[in-house]
């Protein structure tokens, strides 16, 4: 029987969002500022401008990305461990196969040690899961399981 071991990160989500509306607000007001017309912006806030419109962008795609991942996103049972993406099916790893198990962070998160993904690497094949809560605990927890009850 599979257990849930990983869900998706609702609060990432939320900053995401939150980021995007907010880059979204700034780039707007930039806009109304010089009367809704590019031209009329000197090149620096130009340049300003094109680069909260390019995050807003990415933000945005970053959000839809996140939200159409499923609910669960690892699961695992007495064998493997199950890794669910969009729409596709899902990856099974067996315990024995593994031979690392780690979770990077971001560079510019690295004084807070916010965990950016999951990498379980294998003889075959990395798989690198992203954008699930509480990355250490599932780090923790696969370690556990691969290495610990499967000697």
């Amino acid at each position: 029987m599979k257990k849930e071991l990983a869900y998706k990160s609702v609060p990432q989500i939320v900053r995401s969002a939150l980021m995007c509306v907010l880059s979204q607000v700034i780039a707007f007001s930039l806009w109304a500022y010089y009367g809704y017309q590019i031209m009329n912006m000197p090149n620096i806030i130009l340049i300003i401008f094109l680069v909260f419109i390019s995050v807003m962008i990415m933000l945005f795609i970053l959000v839809i990305i996140m939200i159409s991942n499923p609910k669960v996103m690892m699961e695992y049972d007495q064998n493997s461990i199950y890794i669910y993406r969009r729409r596709l099916e899902p990856q099974q790893i067996d315990y024995k196969d593994i031979v690392n198990v780690k979770a990077t962070i971001n560079i510019w998160a690295k004084p807070f040690l916010i965990y950016t993904a999951v990498i379980i690497e294998t003889n075959e094949k990395d798989y690198v899961v992203r954008n699930i809560d509480k990355m250490d605990e599932v780090r923790d927890m696969i370690k556990h399981l691969a290495f610990e009850l499967n000697e």
